[in-house]
């Protein structure tokens, strides 16, 4: 791919490592690279400790991008996230139990916004991270 885009445009493309990232200034997550699709650029929402309550992550339309857990231990309760710019409700833009450190890429458009919240309050650790755009 990297060659026939060469070829046509003159230009190489490629995706930075993590120690480019960090030399360059690319912002990362848990060490992993958010490659902001748009100059709105990335942010994240934390859903930490043991807790049932709502996050609203953005309150507009946006970019799921990626879920995090940033335990190396398993969550036990469902996590969901929701187009939705205030509640619990509306079509389930991604819903899973997540694994000891998984990191989930959705790449799934929000119209409303996006909402998540764990179906029991038995988050452990650092919880989990969404990241949006």
């Amino acid at each position: 791919m990297k060659f026939w885009i060469s070829l046509l445009f003159g230009l190489a493309l490629s995706l930075p490592t993590a120690s480019q990232a960090a030399i360059t200034g690319i912002p990362t997550i848990n060490g992993t690279i958010a490659q902001p699709v748009s100059t709105g650029g990335v942010s994240y929402a934390n859903y930490a400790g043991a807790r049932s309550t709502l996050l609203v992550v953005k309150n507009k339309p946006g970019l799921l991008a990626k879920i995090i857990n940033t335990n190396t231990t398993a969550q036990t309760a469902t996590f969901t996230c929701f187009d939705n710019n205030s509640a619990a409700s509306g079509t389930v833009l991604w819903a899973g139990v997540m694994a000891a450190s998984q990191v989930v890429d959705v790449e799934i458009n929000a119209i409303n916004g996006i909402t998540c919240i764990s179906s029991a309050a038995t988050l452990s650790g650092n919880g989990i991270n969404v990241t949006d755009f």
